[in-house]
Formats: C-alpha cells, sequence, structure tokens
C-alpha cells in the first residue's frame, strides 16, 4: 500500500482544508457540490479570496495524480487512508461540527423518505458524525446495540463499520478519548477477527490489548474477546487464566475449546452438551461438569452458534483414535459417518455424523475407493470388446433394430 502521508504534507494550507472537507462529508460528491460546501464554510485563503475559487481543474488533477483523491463512478472521495487521520485533524482543530453542518446544508445524510435504501458510503457517514461528535447513543442505536448488555458477546458483525473507522488508522490518544463502551466495540472484534485471519498487525495488538485489558472489570465481554485470542495465537496459558473464575454460558464455548484442544474429549464432551442444554433455555450451570481450564492449545469450530458441530467434532475425534487400529475399511466407515457397531442393511438406518469435515473424507479417499473396488463384483472378460462393438458392457444383449415405418 503506498503511503501518502508524504504527498499530503506537500500540499498547502488551504489545499489540506479543502481535502480535510472532503474527508468529513466522506461519501462522493462531484467539485461542483465541493465548491458549494466551501463557499457555505465561507473560507478564505491567505489573500482574503473566497477559499472555493481554489476548487478547480488544477487542483483535483494534482491531488488526483498523487493518490489524496481518489475518482469514482459516483464522484470524488479522499482516500480511505487519509480519511480518519484528516477527521481528527478536524476535531482537534474545532472544525469537525462546522464542516458537518456545512456539507448537510449542501448534501444531507438523511434519507429522503422512510425505507429508502442507503448506499454503504453514506451509511458510514451517519456513523462517523455521530462518532467524532461524541454521541454515543446515536452510534449504538445505528450499530442495532442500543439493547446490548455488559457481558454478552457481542454479535458478528455488529461493529464492523465501528471498528474499521477506530483501526483504519490507529491513533492511541483518540482511541483513549472515546467512551469505554465505544473502545470495547471497536477494537474487540477487531482484534478476535484478526486471529482467525492469521493476519499479523503488531501495533493493532499491543494497542488494544493495552486499552482493552483495564476495561475488564465493567466489561466482562472483553475477557470473552482476550480469551478467544489469546486461544487463536496459543497462549493457552493466558487464557485459561481469564476462564478459571468465568463460568458462565457466554463462556462455555470457549472453555469447552479449552479442554478440546487438550486432548480431553470427555470434559470437551461434558462441557457443549450443557451449553446445549442452556441454549434450549434450560440454564443450569454445574462446575462438576465443566471441569477445570487448566491447560490448552488449538481450536476445533468457532463461537457457541456452532457449539452442536463443536461437540460432534470432539465425538469424532475420540472415536477415530479408537478405530484408527482397526484397519483403513474401519476408519473409513467413522469418516463416512457411520458407527462401527452399526452394519448396514435394510433393516437398520445409518446414522450420519452432523460435524462430519469434509476434508477428513479427502484424506482418505484412496482407502475408502480401495475398500470399495474390493466390494465390488469382478468385472466379465471382453467387457471393453463389447465396448467398442456396440454392446455396451453386456455380452449377451444384442440391440434390436427396429423397422422403420412406412413413408418415414
Amino acid at each position: 500500500m503506498t503511503d501518502l502521508k508524504p504527498s499530503y504534507e506537500a500540499l498547502s494550507d488551504d489545499e489540506r482544508r479543502i481535502l480535510q472537507v472532503l474527508s468529513v462529508v466522506y461519501e462522493p460528491i462531484n467539485q461542483t457540490t465541493l465548491q458549494q460546501i466551501v463557499r457555505t464554510l465561507g473560507w478564505k485563503d491567505a489573500q482574503g479570496k473566497s477559499l472555493a475559487a481554489l476548487v478547480a481543474g488544477p487542483l483535483r488533477q494534482r491531488l488526483l495524480k498523487s493518490g489524496c483523491l481518489v475518482a469514482t463512478e459516483s464522484g470524488l472521495v479522499c482516500a480511505r487512508e487519509l480519511a480518519e487521520p484528516l477527521t481528527r485533524e478536524t476535531v482537534r482543530a474545532g472544525l469537525f461540527n462546522e464542516i458537518v453542518r456545512a456539507g448537510e446544508k449542501v448534501v444531507s445524510s438523511q434519507s429522503a423518505y422512510h425505507g429508502q435504501s442507503t448506499h454503504p458510503d453514506r451509511q458510514a457517514r451517519r456513523l462517523r458524525n455521530a462518532l467524532y461528535a461524541g454521541r454515543e447513543d446515536e452510534v449504538l442505536s445505528q450499530l442495532g446495540l442500543q439493547n446490548h448488555k455488559p457481558g454478552e458477546r457481542i454479535p458478528d458483525c455488529s461493529g464492523g463499520l465501528l471498528s474499521q473507522i477506530c483501526t483504519r488508522s490507529l491513533d492511541r490518544a483518540w482511541l483513549e478519548g472515546l467512551s469505554p463502551r465505544l473502545r470495547v466495540l471497536g477494537l474487540a472484534p477487531t482484534l478476535v477477527e484478526a486471529g482467525y485471519w492469521l493476519t499479523v498487525q503488531p501495533d493493532l495488538e499491543s494497542i488494544a490489548q493495552e486499552i482493552l485489558t483495564p476495561l475488564i472489570p465493567d466489561f466482562p465481554e472483553v475477557s470473552l474477546a482476550l480469551a478467544e485470542r489469546y486461544l487463536l495465537d496459543g497462549r493457552a496459558a493466558k487464557a485459561a487464566s481469564i476462564l478459571a473464575d468465568r463460568a458462565g454460558q457466554h463462556t462455555l464455548s470457549l472453555i469447552g475449546w479449552l479442554h478440546f484442544i487438550q486432548g480431553r474429549y470427555g470434559e470437551a464432551l461434558a462441557v457443549f452438551d450443557l451449553l446445549l442444554t442452556t441454549e434450549r433455555g434450560e440454564p443450569r450451570l454445574d462446575r462438576d461438569r465443566i471441569g477445570s481450564a487448566d491447560g490448552l492449545g488449538d481450536q476445533p469450530l468457532r463461537r457457541h452458534g456452532p457449539a452442536r458441530a463443536a461437540r460432534a467434532e470432539a465425538v469424532q475425534a475420540r472415536r477415530l483414535d479408537a478405530g484408527a487400529a482397526r484397519g483403513p475399511v474401519a476408519l473409513g466407515r467413522i469418516a463416512r459417518g457411520v458407527r462401527l457397531s452399526e452394519r448396514p442393511g435394510p433393516a437398520h438406518r445409518r446414522r450420519h455424523h452432523p460435524g462430519l469435515r469434509a476434508g477428513l473424507v479427502r484424506s482418505l479417499w484412496p482407502h475408502l475407493l480401495q475398500s470399495r473396488l474390493r466390494s465390488r463384483p469382478a468385472c466379465r472378460r471382453g467387457t471393453s470388446q463389447d465396448l467398442s462393438s456396440g454392446r455396451h458392457g453386456h455380452p449377451d444383449r444384442t440391440p434390436v433394430r427396429r423397422p422403420r415405418p412406412r413413408g418415414a
């Protein structure tokens, strides 16, 4: 990715202010609309002339060539790498609210009528306006998290846009100025997602962990995010220290994960069974069935949503260990989801395993193919010759020539 900071620093103060306006408006606009916004602001250059006169073709071409300005099908936008740093400059300079008001007069961010579809850039503009203005309730309402309670797991993809705004250009001083709840919603999901996507971001990891760790007493969901990230990184000891005293409905999946990656399948199954029981509306927590949260390693499946599949994964691992010594046929039966005690037949229905991974079948296909070929009857000799002569593999069957109807 090209570093646009030198190109931005090479601009004059007046040119920077124009680019700051584009960063606050965020959604694509044309050159005429940008002139109207700058004219509404009433800004002047060093000679006392209206700054709107500077918004012309030469400046546009220069900004496009430097990469600070991007031309899209809908109009001109500030480069996304610069949008957040420039907007934060307007906040520090006390110009943000003034630019927002001028932008709303020329191009409103509100829908013209109820139910109108909203472009993603306009939706991001609304969220940024509320976030940088410090209106926490409006931010939560736009994210659909106004009823989110402390201690609950943050819903997936609910704060994706907020996380992008907070982490696209990391600014620790600005992040620490946010309310604690917005810090949690902006950093915790990104910290976990980076672990699943195997992306190495040392700055994000260090800053997020330093900012989030002091918030654990007031926001228990932070402990869930940190424990999940520690499990993804293989730091089982840190994850166990967080989960040791936090046995609850929202931590059962992580505790079962800990037992599973340690190879303690029996305890993992008990925890997954308990989690499925609580999800069915029977909130009953039994510490004897949960076991201890000591020791650990890799991950089975993600989140408590697919807890049923995670439990099935643990069952499958235990069955594979037990059936590996019985040969490739038995191992293949396990891979196909058939219990070793079952025998295929018309009076018995095969029960397929719900948590089977397709990769397991692919890894065992040579054994499955070999056992399949052995079970097939031997082909008759001369089959290939009969195929070439039009008998289609049946030497005792000759195609019958039907008479053509008269007049055809």
